[in-house]
């Protein structure tokens, strides 16, 4: 395991970007080696009183000013989710601008999903609508073209679901599965055919099939529990059978990815009971049913040889809500995996690397 004194938001070719008070930067990585050929890369556009909040860790967890989704999207540019808009960057020239404005009251999806190669779709990236959507309206599927294009490409109904998740693109079953939640009927993995014409539902009415995370993987499609109010588990889905239980998780899961040596690496969130009042909601600090204990768990493995816990990271004494969950994202790199913590002790700011062979 090796720690790295900054915030990684994702990687072109060798090269990584982190963000640090409003403003990014690019390094040079190699594992077991410290970080090298530090660059200043441009400022976020932000209004001041966003900027002064950059540098105050109570004002920038109560006020989300940490951006958390980013992706490439050529050799040499990525795009970047940030305070209800979607920056598109440079870094040969550090060039910034602005490439897509969400819908209000969105902020920044969860992440983006890559399609690439999916027999019946275009390639391009994916992010679904996610905010409070207090009144159950439409929420939809936006895909970005090459040429940096964001086009709506599905609507869900009004009342249909909360908001969306995540996808996971399943080259082989030639489908992009939608993860929705929240409440037991918005539940649902929905299959998507022919370049979204058609969506159904394939899993659904259940906390069961509340997912953020899911991977089309040779064995079937597993998927984890995103849930608060009961007990999560990652589950494998085989067509025409019921979700099997392989592996009870201590938590809920709202980010994962897949590493390049084929092991999945997922990550539980700290946080309290989605059904109590807002103003409770926002200050308790009592755990949720579905959440076992105060630690946000890193856990590796895959079908074959199982999964464990191989990282456990305490949540500060900060309201989860107001100050945001205890978690982790993900940054694929090399044959290992870059970890972002987030309202932890200890490695707050900070980014974890570490591999299977070395567990």
């Amino acid at each position: 395991m090796q720690v790295l004194p900054v915030s990684v938001l994702c990687v072109l070719n060798d090269t990584l970007v982190a963000y640090k008070h409003g403003a990014l930067y690019t390094y040079r990585f190699e594992p077991g080696k410290p970080l090298a050929e530090h660059r200043f890369l441009c400022r976020i556009p932000m209004s001041n009183t966003h900027r002064l909040m950059a540098y105050l860790p109570i004002f920038y967890r109560v006020f989300r000013t940490v951006p958390r989704a980013a992706a490439p999207v050529s050799d040499h540019e990525f795009i970047l989710a940030f305070l209800g808009q979607i920056f598109r960057v440079d870094i040969r020239s550090g060039e910034i601008v602005t490439e897509h404005v969400f819908r209000k009251p969105m902020r920044a999806p969860i992440s983006f999903a890559e399609l690439r190669n999916v027999p019946g779709f275009s390639d391009a990236l994916l992010y679904g609508e996610y905010h409070g959507n207090i009144d159950n309206g439409a929420m939809s599927v936006f895909a970005r073209t090459a040429n940096g294009d964001w086009t709506c490409v599905y609507t869900f109904p009004a009342g249909s679901v909360c908001h969306i998740h995540g996808f996971c693109p399943d080259t082989e079953n030639r489908r992009v599965l939608i993860l929705t939640g929240d409440t037991d009927e918005q539940s649902a993995i929905y299959v998507a055919t022919d370049d979204f014409q058609h969506v159904e539902p394939l899993l659904a009415g259940s906390q069961q099939y509340r997912a953020c995370v899911a991977f089309a993987d040779k064995n079937g499609l597993l998927y984890a529990t995103d849930t608060p109010l009961s007990p999560n588990a990652v589950y494998v889905y085989r067509e025409g059978e019921q979700p099997q239980k392989i592996y009870e998780l201590p938590g809920p899961c709202i980010f994962g990815s897949k590493a390049a040596d084929g092991c999945y690496w997922l990550a539980t969130s700290v946080e309290p009971d989605s059904r109590l009042p807002w103003y409770r909601y926002l200050l308790t600090r009592k755990l949720g049913a579905g959440v076992n204990d105060r630690y946000v768990h890193i856990v590796n493995g895959d079908l074959d040889e199982g999964f464990q816990t191989v990282l456990r990271m305490k949540k500060d004494w900060l309201p989860m809500t107001l100050c945001q969950f205890g978690n982790a994202s993900f940054v694929p790199y090399e044959n290992g995996m870059l970890i972002v913590p987030q309202s932890v002790c200890r490695y707050e700011g900070k980014t974890i690397y570490m591999e299977r062979s070395t567990l």
